[in-house]
């Protein structure tokens, strides 16, 4: 029922979430940047990385996240998906520098 009534809905494997460095609130223009990340990671074609969609800001616009598909993890593809994150991680991490932009938490 779920995939008639929603075709484009995935739940996502991996989550990226982005604040503003100095903890205020994200402009239009970071927003903007945190979209342009998902494009730029998608264009890259890294393996196992089927989709990645940029959410909208949270309320308060103090993070914004990046929903990534990936393959579903099995016992055989587990090292595989984490080479995968890993990937990702460092892909983002040098994205942001110079914008004033973190990966929360990370």
């Amino acid at each position: 029922m779920q995939a008639k009534a929603f075709p484009a809905a995935f739940t996502p494997t991996m989550i990226g979430v982005f604040e503003r460095t100095d903890g205020k609130p994200l402009t239009t223009a970071d927003q903007a940047k945190v979209k342009s990340f998902a494009a730029e990671i998608s264009a890259k074609k890294i393996k196992n990385v089927q989709q990645v969609i940029p959410a909208p800001a949270s309320p308060k616009k103090l993070v914004q996240t990046l929903l990534f598909e990936t393959p579903q993890q099995t016992r055989d593809n587990y090292k595989q998906l984490n080479d995968t994150a890993q990937t990702v991680r460092d892909q983002l991490h040098a994205m942001v520098k110079g914008t004033g932009l973190s990966p929360a938490a990370s």
